[in-house]
């Protein structure tokens, strides 16, 4: 009888520990890759983040062809399902005093940026669709170095 208690809590005693892995507490995660583009083309090296309300942004850098892969914990993990705020940066400082910014400055702020992505289910297609507006970018400026 006691070896028999013994089993019984060493089985619960695992049950417990597997049970609370490194991902208690996490939300559930949605695997999500795709494409940015500006004015219908790849935008390359561009910052995005993926805002959830309540939850950790997921973050991405967009390769040059602009494939992204969202990162909330570990790399490649995805985002929480829903219809998120999204904001993007892609700015380069080719010399001191300049920047390049490769698509508008709306863009990365979230009270500006009217871009959304709706998660729902895993996928690779999803698309990030940016416009100049009219304008005629990528625009260089003169930036205070102080």
């Amino acid at each position: 009888m006691r070896r028999c208690k013994l089993v019984v809590g060493l089985v619960c005693a695992a049950g417990v520990m597997l049970g609370s892995g490194c991902g208690q507490g996490r939300p559930k995660l949605v695997k999500v890759s795709g494409q940015i583009l500006i004015d219908g083309q790849p935008l390359p090296k561009a910052a995005i983040q993926v805002l959830p309300q309540g939850g950790r942004p997921a973050t991405a850098t967009s390769d040059e062809q602009g494939r992204f892969t969202l990162t909330t914990f570990e790399s490649g993990d995805g985002v929480m399902p829903g219809t998120h705020p999204v904001i993007v940066v892609a700015i380069t400082n080719p010399k001191p005093g300049l920047q390049t910014l490769y698509c508008p400055e709306k863009y990365g702020d979230p009270a500006t940026s009217d871009l959304k992505l709706t998660v729902d289910k895993p996928t690779d297609q999803a698309k990030i669709e940016l416009t100049w507006g009219g304008l005629k970018g990528p625009i260089m400026r003169k930036v205070d170095t102080e």
